[in-house]
């Protein structure tokens, strides 16, 4: 069998390994595993070879990957900025499990974590209860980052100043929650839900994602927030 081949065994065979186990998890958890009809995670490591730069690791979903580039390019030069996205939700045991090899992979000098765009079907006790271990797996295996925490951005609504709109209401909820966590810990948070909020016109048709005017505004906050951590010691 040729390595490739080999390789491509190894994975499906990972894959499927992950699979039975959370099946099994789903089985023996209280209350179930709830996941969406598709899951998916993509990482992307920059200067995967070696960089003298400190790099930076950006976790978050779909809004994470949008403005990944833009940071990227924002810091060129200053800084490896790398993604891992998933539609995980923290309170989903898969959702450590899957981003721990990648901690572990590389020293990383910064850490914006973000998680609260998925995983509606878990209560917001759930992921108030969840969202410390998140924190703690990234302390123990990705000791000496400094981790900022970024906050879910809104859903648009006609009127994004209104209240008419529960899954931006679940959202205030859930960063609430991630803020108790940034302050019990003394993390600097990038409020990039304040900076979306009341802006349809940064939202693309979906009112979930955003346009290319969004993306620049979103970028330019993250870039902000990551600038003034990488002359930290």
């Amino acid at each position: 069998m040729s390595l490739s081949s080999l390789t491509g065994t190894i994975i499906v065979l990972a894959v499927l390994a992950f699979c039975c186990t959370g099946s099994t998890l789903a089985d023996s958890l209280p209350g179930g595993v709830h996941r969406e009809a598709i899951e998916w995670t993509d990482i992307w490591i920059a200067d995967g070879s070696g960089t003298a730069l400190p790099r930076v690791l950006l976790i978050g979903d779909s809004i994470t990957r949008q403005y990944y580039p833009n940071v990227s390019q924002l810091l060129s030069g200053q800084a490896s900025v790398s993604r891992y996205c998933t539609s995980a939700c923290i309170a989903d045991p898969s959702f450590i499990d899957g981003l721990i090899p990648t901690l572990k992979s590389y020293r990383w000098k910064i850490i914006q974590f973000n998680n609260g765009m998925h995983g509606w079907d878990y209560t917001e006790d759930e992921y108030r209860k969840a969202y410390p271990r998140a924190i703690e797996a990234i302390q123990k295996y990705a000791p000496g980052a400094i981790i900022v925490i970024a906050s879910t951005t809104p859903t648009d609504s006609a009127d994004t100043k209104s209240t008419a709109n529960p899954q931006t209401d679940r959202i205030v909820v859930r960063n609430q929650a991630a803020a108790a966590v940034a302050a019990a810990n003394h993390f600097p948070v990038d409020d990039v839900f304040t900076t979306a909020y009341g802006h349809p016109e940064c939202f693309d048709s979906g009112g979930i994602h955003f346009n290319p005017t969004g993306i620049g505004v979103l970028a330019a906050r993250v870039t902000a927030s990551i600038t003034p951590m990488l002359a930290k010691q």
